[in-house]
């Protein structure tokens, strides 16, 4: 999947590697592997400058054997809605659903992203970083956000869209309702608007608790060593960026 980071002034295109499948009559053949260094080859004539993925257990060692390194775990952070909850998300330690379950917190992401203009005016205001961070538009947010049938909420800050988005679906993950947050974006990147937009989130959701990846807590508790493994493989690019240089967000990584 193409996939675009800005870097400081640079724009870096890259590709997330997502799903592969081998029909088991013809799995170990080694079919994989050349499907996939044939795919880095014509990245390179490209001027793709890496891949990045967080393959599980299973496929890692594959992935490694490839020339894929890994980064590392980026940071999780959660808050419980109560300590009912917070027992709960401790017994529910299984994979979350694929699809969302039906939340009332928000408003539809459609219905927020279909403003454009607004969107986009939000995004044009966040400064530029020397991290990796995704490079989203108004349209990549409606793409990836807003189908109906993934069932993403958004909250907006108190004045609407110019005071920032939070993008968020709730899924089930064992016995408990986790509020995955994808997404917040404030405007200047403003630490005190980012951190009234996940109070919003964890007050209002109808969920147990809130789950974000990423580089910022606004309010939120670590979970430690949880979470995906970060892997790259170099195409262009020769020197892995080390995990600090990322600025990923659940958002960037989950299924979708």
């Amino acid at each position: 999947m193409r996939w675009e980071f800005t870097r400081g002034d640079e724009l870096v295109r890259s590709v997330r590697a997502v799903d592969t499948a081998t029909h088991p009559d013809y799995q170990g053949q080694g079919i994989f592997t050349r499907l996939t260094l044939h795919g880095i080859d014509e990245l390179r004539e490209e001027g793709c400058s890496f891949v990045f993925n967080t393959p599980n257990e299973q496929s890692r060692p594959g992935y490694l054997k490839m020339g894929w390194r890994v980064v590392g775990q980026p940071h999780v952070f959660f808050r419980p809605r109560s300590a009912t909850a917070a027992l709960k998300m401790l017994r529910s330690r299984t994979p979350a659903e694929r699809w969302s379950s039906p939340s009332n917190l928000g408003a539809p992401a459609a219905e927020i992203l279909s403003d454009a203009r607004g969107l986009q005016a939000l995004l044009d205001s966040l400064p530029r970083v020397a991290s990796l961070r995704t490079r989203h538009t108004a349209k990549t947010l409606e793409w990836r956000y807003g189908s109906e049938l993934l069932s993403y909420r958004i909250v907006t800050g108190a004045a609407g869209i110019e005071d920032g988005i939070a993008v968020v679906r709730v899924r089930q993950r064992g016995d408990a309702r986790e509020a995955a947050l994808c997404e917040v974006i404030a405007p200047n990147d403003d630490a005190r608007a980012r951190k009234a937009l996940v109070k919003a989130v964890t007050n209002q959701v109808d969920a147990d608790y809130v789950l974000r990846l990423g580089t910022n807590r606004d309010g939120l508790l670590p979970l430690p060593k949880q979470g995906p493994i970060l892997t790259w493989r170099g195409v262009a690019e020769t020197e892995m960026p080390a995990l600090d240089d990322w600025m990923l967000t659940l958002g960037d990584i989950e299924l979708f």
